[in-house]
């Protein structure tokens, strides 16, 4: 039993660093690459996702650090996919009428925008920006209330 195991576990260890990657050559070789079409006119979906877990007593001390938020006590992050450099510059030209402290970059296809301001409203006002600008469109009105 242990001898079939043991087989079987190199096998696998072997087919996840040869025999896979040889498998995908072999598919992209018979079948070629499928073409990647972008619609320029296309304006893509933004979404927001925010997390914390048992994290009340240690984040507000944290924050008020200087060298960490100056002092800001609301954060949030946005991911934008897809991201590329022309969706961050046409954020960082927004640069001037942050009120908080706004970072954004991109790779592989993503953009993520970082956030932290000395309150919500400064914090909703830099989100409300970037997601505006990253949608090229009006945001909805549930949004804006």
């Amino acid at each position: 039993m242990i001898e079939i195991t043991f087989w079987s576990l190199a096998i696998l260890v072997v087919y996840v660093y040869a025999g896979y990657p040889l498998f995908l050559a072999l598919i992209r070789a018979l079948g070629g690459v499928r073409p990647v079409h972008r619609d320029e006119a296309h304006t893509p979906t933004v979404t927001l996702i925010i997390s914390a877990y048992n994290e009340a007593g240690v984040i507000g001390e944290k924050l008020a650090n200087p060298a960490i938020a100056k002092g800001g006590v609301a954060i949030g992050t946005a991911l934008m996919v897809p991201g590329d450099e022309a969706l961050v510059e046409r954020i960082r030209e927004l640069s001037r009428n942050f009120r908080g402290e706004v970072g954004i970059s991109c790779w592989n296809g993503f953009a993520m925008a970082r956030f932290c301001a000395q309150d919500a409203a400064q914090l909703r006002a830099d989100m409300t920006a970037v997601l505006g600008r990253a949608s090229g469109s009006a945001l909805p009105r549930l949004w804006l209330n």
